[in-house]
């Protein structure tokens, strides 16, 4: 099982502009209908990279995605989001 769930519909839709580290990873489960994320500290065969699945839902909420080097990240979270409003 994993260790956290949170909701991301509702921020998928307001994304402006997502950044994503290009050298992370984060493994688990999203579901495509409410976008919770299921998160697995150790990757199952089964499991998606969870910072693809949000990045795909941005895109198709019109909202833009950057990959960019740990370096250049505004954070040290793997992903920071520019919201809409």
């Amino acid at each position: 099982m994993g260790d956290s769930e949170h909701p991301l519909g509702p921020q998928a839709r307001g994304t402006s502009q997502l950044l994503v580290d290009a050298d992370a990873h984060l493994w688990g489960q999203m579901d495509g209908a409410s976008g919770a994320i299921e998160h697995h500290v150790e990757r199952s065969k089964k499991d998606v990279d969870v910072l693809d699945a949000i990045a795909e839902s941005v895109l198709l909420h019109s909202g833009a995605v950057n990959s960019l080097s740990s370096a250049r990240m505004p954070t040290r979270s793997p992903i920071a989001a520019v919201l809409r409003w």
